[in-house]
């Protein structure tokens, strides 16, 4: 019974948390538009704007389409159907890109599994597979380069808590990659039923369901795994992380005077903010506030921190914007032509 209640209290407090999010994201975006205006002149902004390197915002998103591109490889072997195109799949990832940006709380995820079921017939359980396999090597990807930025910036800047962040970062790397490997072994569907067994909450739905889903990406992972696959995926998955600060390299390190290691760890823990489900509407407010929070140890200002956080986040979402409205052209023609 104290089971139940629990269980009841947690998804109320999950429900709850949902406008939560939203509520702390407007906070935060109107404290950090309140410090724009306060801290920088308007023409100064103006002056940002134009002063980006317009060949380096197009090879910029040129970079963001190979992270879409390596992203569509990944999802293609993890469905293992050689059958799949990479073109639609490239379609899909654009389209559920754009909609996971706007949607708050990570709630656009649900956008990969509707269209991979309607344009390329992939079953809904095959697709949350996918979807929670591609998530656990965006986790150990993201890991393993902010530990390596972390290392390569220890030296130089007065990083708050560096052993803390480093056990963090070690802590999570360790438990994504025990959880793959228990996937791959058929084992993690095992240890939870075991787990759920002894708070006697087997009989609970949802419990049901997470076993069953698991089940699903076992029995697809045991299918596909070999070490050649495994490090297919996470050289993918290193591509398309990475490409996330290389854009922010070629058009925001003269705004900032940092260098790559620095703007790949602002970059990289700003990225946590889109995979865990505290993004707000648009990313509006979170994006912005990890900027400037991984921004300020390394010895960037204040008004320089807020301005470029903007400025990342926008083109960002001008890039998710263009790939998807294509995404979604094509979409339509597919429809149209059915």
């Amino acid at each position: 019974m104290r089971c139940l209640k629990l269980i009841g209290r947690i998804k109320q407090f999950i429900a709850n948390n949902r406008w939560l999010s939203k509520l702390f994201g407007l906070i935060i975006v109107l404290l950090l538009i309140f410090l724009l205006v306060t801290t920088v002149k308007p023409e100064e902004i103006v002056d940002a704007i134009r002063g980006l390197n317009p060949y380096m915002v197009l090879l910029g998103f040129f970079v963001y389409l190979g992270g879409i591109f390596s992203r569509a490889i990944r999802f293609r072997i993890v469905l293992n159907n050689k059958e799949l195109r990479y073109y639609d799949l490239f379609t899909i990832v654009t389209v559920s890109n754009l909609i996971n940006n706007i949607l708050p709380a990570r709630t656009g995820e649900l956008s990969y599994l509707y269209l991979s079921k309607k344009l390329i017939k992939v079953p809904l359980k095959h697709g949350a597979a996918s979807l929670l396999v591609v998530r656990i090597f965006d986790l150990i990807s993201i890991s393993i380069l902010l530990l390596l930025s972390i290392l390569c910036l220890y030296k130089r800047y007065a990083l708050p808590s560096q052993a803390q962040i480093l056990i963090v970062i070690l802590f999570l790397l360790f438990i994504s990659t025990c959880a793959l490997l228990a996937l791959c072994t058929g084992k993690f569907s095992g240890t939870i039923v075991k787990i759920a067994t002894l708070l006697k909450i087997r009989e609970a739905n949802f419990i049901s369901k997470i076993v069953k889903i698991l089940y699903e990406v076992e029995e697809n992972l045991i299918k596909i795994y070999s070490k050649r696959v495994f490090i297919q995926l996470l050289s993918l998955s290193l591509i398309s992380s990475a490409t996330s600060f290389i854009i922010f390299i070629l058009i925001l390190t003269d705004l900032m005077e940092i260098g790559a290691c620095a703007m790949a760890f602002i970059t990289l823990i700003t990225r946590i903010t889109l995979i865990l489900p505290i993004h707000s509407f648009l990313g509006f407010g979170t994006y912005e506030g990890a900027w400037v929070i991984a921004s300020m140890p390394l010895g960037v200002p204040m008004d320089i921190a807020i301005l470029s956080g903007f400025i990342a986040h926008i083109v960002g979402l001008l890039y998710t914007l263009g790939a998807g409205v294509f995404g979604i052209s094509i979409i339509k023609d597919i429809y149209r032509n059915n």
